[in-house]
């Protein structure tokens, strides 16, 4: 049975069913009309100009009005891929939807490679193939810039686990290009190459010049290639790339020290002797780069600690719901991890045991390419499609260990967490797989950006939350403020917007957007819940909680409606109108044990009926004394009747967002032109 199971792992019939459940997982979508992400609508217009012309160097007029944004800095790899796909399949559209499944297949495949190296090919392949952090990266119509990413990365990390094995110059070289090619792909090309540092610490206490050598030719050979992707052509100027080229130069340092027959007398001396050059290399290089010598030291420390402890602020970056920090949490179900890896990643953990210990140096690689893909999962959920690369083969190569074990105990251990793993996986497969299924891009907007194309003057930009950028720009075609390419003038640009929707001062909110002369306001029902990000990004920090209509409930005052969700103020939290008289007030209280602690009643509130909007001045909320013993508290809610209700503190709720989603634009400049149910355009009023 241990040899069948053996031969099974490592064969090309599970190799093959991998890859047919992996295009199964994928293609879910093939009937729908849209892609369904942000960025692909990017990519789909950038194609389209290469389809067209050939070429793609222009300054684009569409986006981060008024600066313009430069067509170097786009990763040209994707574009490009999917332009090649779309003439194979002779429509550009397909094109681009087909681009990350087609390249998520091709990664199970060279993951099934990688595997066949420790034994394991076609249970890696399907660990990979099934893992819901890669599904959803490497699904039809998610055409983003990791599916090519992962393809080259893994690609690479095969050619340098041959050049290890085989002490072979051309796999080390090849293995250099195919990292090198992640730079043409994906803003986090370090992270395959960064996996193989630890590799070079061990191999060079270890005193493995041979190996470390092959590693050397693999890290130069991947910087070379940044000069040639016009984005990083100043790379000497990026911590990471100096780093690594850093890393490469001092590969051929220990190989000559190491091979010189004058210093062979220093015996193990030598090890040390490379250590001092390489510290003392680190800091001249920091000063003379970056004027300071611990620099380098503390841009790597700062590393390791922003994955391990939370940060004390928010980055533009981790606004992303998707980028969000996971938390970490025993509850299981609650987990980030769990729920994208199921056991698997505990699976894979042991990793760092093998970088350490293991007696083969291909182990070494695979134990640092684990660990480090770990760690990488903890600084943003958007990298869990690399960690579910380093968990995949490390997974596949823990469970072979347990079930190679001569001791029965570990060896039904083993058949029990590779059956809870498969197992444990299987819902959130089929979630993602649902997930997959439906685009983001809904009618509503749809029509909202046709609108768009035949009222709005093409001279004038479309102010929104920048998520929708890529959405004004190739259906609209019209120019977004921002969008979400994540970088500056983005940054610039997403702070004003921030400020303008979120900050309860409309008055001087709304001034930059004057003294530049813009007219069109687009928001939707999603911002609701992204109101978060533009706070924060705003310098406002408040948020809008969401509470789903309960049940008719008895209360002190009488039976009364109840809302239930989530406060930042109460945490688990109930609100109810209550009708005392000829007055209305809403009370707020916490939930304890399935129980209501009222707290005190909200200190204004709207309410919306059937028969409208029940309003008072100013700005339509209604103001609220004492009820009783209850006291009015700062918290605002607006109240669709028997639906939800939307609760927070009253800046955010006067804030320009809140003036516009609310009350249609009552006591702004703007007034609406268009309300789909999901969407609302504003214009300045005349």
């Amino acid at each position: 049975m241990m040899k069948f199971l053996r031969k099974w792992w490592d064969s090309g019939l599970l190799v093959l069913v991998a890859l047919l459940l992996a295009s199964l997982l994928r293609f879910q979508g093939l009937e729908g009309s849209y892609i369904r992400a942000f960025d692909p609508f990017l990519f789909w217009r950038v194609s389209e100009a290469i389809w067209n012309t050939g070429t793609w160097e222009m300054n684009d007029t569409l986006r981060y009005h008024p600066f313009g944004w430069d067509s170097e800095e786009l990763a040209p790899a994707p574009p490009h891929a999917m332009v090649l796909l779309g003439k194979v399949a002779g429509d550009l559209k397909a094109g681009v939807r087909w681009f990350p499944a087609f390249f998520g297949l091709l990664s199970v495949l060279v993951m099934a490679l990688i595997g066949r190296r420790f034994g394991v090919s076609g249970l890696s392949a399907l660990i990979l193939g099934i893992l819901p952090g890669y599904i959803y990266r490497t699904s039809e119509g998610f055409a983003d810039k990791e599916p090519i990413a992962m393809f080259f990365g893994l690609l690479g990390m095969y050619f340098f686990i041959l050049a290890m094995e085989k002490k072979n110059w051309l796999d080390a070289i090849y293995a250099g290009l195919a990292f090198g090619f992640v730079a043409g792909a994906w803003g986090g090309k370090i992270l395959f190459i960064a996996s193989l540092l630890p590799v070079i610490v061990v191999l060079m206490l270890r005193e493995r010049y041979d190996r470390i050598l092959m590693a050397g030719v693999t890290l130069v050979i991947y910087q070379v290639l940044h000069v040639v992707v016009p984005r990083y052509v100043k790379f000497w100027v990026d911590p990471f790339s100096l780093a690594v080229l850093g890393f490469g130069l001092f590969c051929f340092l220990f190989y000559g020290i190491y091979k010189s027959k004058k210093l062979e007398k220093l015996g193990n001396k030598r090890l040390w002797l490379c250590i001092g050059i390489m510290v003392a290399g680190t800091l001249v290089a920091s000063t003379a780069v970056y004027k300071n010598p611990l620099f380098l030291p503390r841009f790597g420390w700062d590393l390791i600690t922003k994955a391990l402890v939370p940060a004390s602020d928010v980055s533009h970056y981790e606004t992303v719901q998707e980028n969000a920090r996971p938390t970490w949490s025993w509850a299981l179900p609650d987990n980030t991890f769990y729920q994208q890896m199921g056991l698997f990643f505990f699976l894979a953990l042991p990793a760092i045991y093998f970088m350490i210990n293991g007696k083969d140096d291909k182990e070494v690689v695979l134990g640092s390419f684990g660990a480090f893909s770990i760690l990488a999962g903890f600084v943003a959920v958007r990298l869990f499609a690399f960690t579910a690369t380093g968990v995949a083969l490390t997974s596949a190569y823990v469970i072979k260990k347990l079930f190679a074990h001569k001791d029965v105990a570990v060896k039904l251990t083993g058949y029990f967490v590779l059956g809870l793993s498969l197992w444990l996986a299987y819902p959130y497969v089929m979630s993602s797989m649902e997930t997959s299924k439906y685009a983001s891009l809904t009618t509503t907007w749809f029509e909202n950006m046709k609108w768009a194309q035949f009222n709005i003057p093409q001279e004038d930009p479309i102010v929104t939350w920048w998520d929708y950028g890529y959405w004004i720009q190739t259906l609209g075609n019209r120019t977004s403020l921002g969008d979400g390419g994540n970088m500056e003038p983005g940054y610039i640009l997403n702070g004003y917007t921030g400020l303008f929707f979120a900050s309860g001062d409309y008055e001087n909110t709304t001034r930059w957007i004057n003294d530049w002369g813009y007219k069109y306001v687009t928001i939707d029902y999603a911002m609701l819940g992204k109101y978060f990000a533009y706070s924060t990004l705003g310098g406002v920090s408040n948020m809008l909680n969401i509470f789903k209509y309960h049940s008719n409930m008895y209360t002190e005052f009488g039976m009364a409606d109840i809302y239930v969700g989530w406060s930042d103020d109460l945490g688990p939290a109930a609100i109810s109108p209550i009708q005392v008289g000829d007055n209305l007030y809403v009370l707020m209280g916490k939930i304890v044990n399935g129980a209501i602690k009222w707290e005190g009643v909200a200190g204004e509130f709207a309410i919306l009926t059937n028969s409208g909007l029940y309003q008072c001045p100013p700005m339509g909320y209604c103001q609220s004394g004492a009820l009783g013993k209850y006291q009015p508290i700062n918290q605002s809610v607006f109240i669709y009747w028997g639906q939800q209700a939307v609760v927070g503190d009253m800046e955010s709720m006067h804030s320009t967002f809140a003036r516009l989603w609310f009350f249609d634009g009552e006591y702004t400049q703007y007034k609406q032109v268009l309300n789909n149910g999901e969407c609302k355009m504003f214009v300045v009023r005349a």
